[in-house]
Order: C-alpha cells, then sequence, then structure tokens
C-alpha cells in the first residue's frame, strides 16, 4: 500500500511539471547517471550529490525553474538554515531526512518520510536536516 501511494504521488507530482512546464525547454528527454554533482561546502557534513534535470532558472529575471534530484548519504548533514529567492519544492523518494531545530542540540523537530511533500514561499529559513541511516532522496524543484 505504502509503495502504491508512493507511485500515485509521483505520477501526480511528474504530470503536474509536465503540464506547468514547456516541454521544448529540456534538450534531452534521457539523462545519464553519470551525471552526478558532489556538493563541497563547508556547512554540508557527509556525502551530498545532486543530479540537475532541467536548469532554466534566471534569480536576476525571476524566471523559470531547477529541477534536480538531491541524495544524501547515510546520516549526513546540511548544519545550516538557507533561503532561495525562488518557490521550493521538495518530495522525498527514498529515505527520510529529520528536519532539526536550530537550538544548541539540534533537537529533531520532524521525520520527513518518502512521499512527504514540502512547498516553500521565497525566502522562509529553513534547516538544519540530517538524513536517515538509509541516507535520503529528494526531487527538488526552485521556480518563480
Amino acid at each position: 500500500m505504502h509503495q502504491e501511494k508512493l507511485s500515485l504521488i509521483l505520477a501526480t507530482f511528474l504530470l503536474f511539471f509536465t503540464l506547468a512546464s514547456e516541454c521544448s525547454a529540456y534538450p534531452s528527454d534521457f539523462i545519464a547517471p553519470g551525471h552526478w554533482q558532489t556538493l563541497e561546502k563547508p556547512s554540508l557534513i557527509g556525502s551530498h550529490e545532486i543530479l540537475i534535470i532541467a536548469n532554466n532558472l534566471n534569480e536576476e529575471a525571476m524566471s523559470g525553474e531547477k529541477i534536480l534530484l538531491y541524495r544524501l548519504g547515510s546520516h549526513a548533514v546540511i548544519n545550516e538554515a538557507a533561503t532561495h529567492a525562488s518557490f521550493e519544492e521538495v518530495l522525498i523518494t527514498a529515505g527520510e531526512l529529520a528536519w532539526l531545530n536550530q537550538d544548541a542540540d539540534q533537537s529533531i523537530q520532524t521525520i520527513l518520510e518518502v512521499g512527504s511533500y514540502v512547498d516553500r514561499a521565497p525566502n522562509i529559513p529553513h534547516g538544519p536536516f540530517r538524513a536517515g541511516p538509509d541516507g535520503c532522496q529528494m526531487f527538488v524543484r526552485y521556480h518563480y
């Protein structure tokens, strides 16, 4: 039942993107798995990788969108709060992500599991986060 729910959520999500976007904006319908990029920043602990699916986001013009998969390894941490000028949508597709409080001990505020969806308005601080024991994979869309 859980797998059927996830499949329905993913199908609905992808249908939304298909209807909401111009397909001609994307150069290909195939992305080779070798395009994963490792993220390295002082605020990131552990393994962090992204696979950019589409990117015509223009922050200066406040237009376009960026769609990616974000993969965190076991217990990987995003150690600071972030904000974005664009809207952000996140769907947890594998594993889990603990949304941590910004207090000294970073206690857990909530746990986002497979199928959890976050729709965040621009300039909303969010984080820090910690992946679960099996890591976490997210489908992320930034857009104006």
